[in-house]
């Protein structure tokens, strides 16, 4: 029996497909119900992650840029804005 994925009303944007290699997982459910052996291969997958950083904006001045570049697809990768106090 071949199961078919649809999104939940309202929620279509959700059906797009993902790039081929990429694996969607998610867990819905109390913390008590996943069992502990699943938890930890999740935080061992976790700290194998990588995030590229395209872009490090110095301050809260920067955020509206830091924005439009979002919102234009001008970032290959993660747009940081960097806060210091």
């Amino acid at each position: 029996m071949k199961r078919t994925w649809r999104p939940a009303p309202g929620n279509e944007a959700a059906a797009t497909p993902l790039p081929k290699g990429v694996r969607l997982a998610g867990y819905s459910g109390d913390a008590a119900d996943l069992p502990r052996e699943a938890l930890q291969e999740i935080l061992d997958a976790v700290g194998q992650l990588s995030f590229p950083v395209d872009r490090v904006y110095d301050g809260l001045e920067q955020v509206r840029q830091a924005h439009d570049d979002m919102e234009h697809d001008r970032a290959a990768g993660k747009l940081v804005v960097r806060v210091r106090h």
